[in-house]
């Protein structure tokens, strides 16, 4: 087993670096349903893209120690970007959507629905995971940055 790497460690920390943002950049984009709240077919496309990801770091690499090192500069970057969420607040707002209200005073609000790509049956089934009948009965729903849907009932 080889332990020398391959490429320069330059080369792979840059590789790593510039593809973790990119996957960053993109999940953000993503409506937070698609990534709280994950479908058969969600799950196969995260799959599918990690392997593109993965082989888009790799390329050229071939040692053990290639891997090891991106693998070391992904988990690094991942606690680098929670640290900064934590530590400065103008980061965590610029990298964590705030809640999107999709239920006000029991009525649907389509606008956040359609921004969460929440439909009516998604939302009645969350509505009676809350123990409630009917959106009447609620006061406010939000969908969290998590992608979870929040149920406050009416008083």
């Amino acid at each position: 087993m080889e332990l020398e790497p391959t490429l320069t460690l330059w080369a792979l920390l840059g590789r790593a670096t510039v593809i973790f943002f990119a996957v960053t950049l993109v999940t953000r984009l993503l409506p937070k349903r698609e990534i709280g709240d994950n479908s058969p077919s969600d799950l196969l496309a995260l799959v599918i893209a990690g392997g593109l990801v993965a082989d888009s770091m790799s390329v050229g690499s071939e040692t053990p120690v290639d891997f090891l090192l991106l693998l070391v500069v992904v988990l690094v970057w991942g606690w680098v970007i929670d640290w900064l969420q934590y530590r400065v607040p103008w980061i965590e707002k610029l990298l964590c959507e705030a809640p999107v209200e999709i239920v006000r005073d029991g009525r649907m609000l389509r606008r956040g629905m359609r921004r969460e790509l929440i439909t009516e049956a998604e939302l009645e089934g969350a509505i009676r995971r809350a123990g409630l009948d009917d959106v009447g009965d609620v006061a406010r729903a939000t969908v969290e940055p998590t992608g979870e849907i929040s149920i406050v009932p009416k008083a």
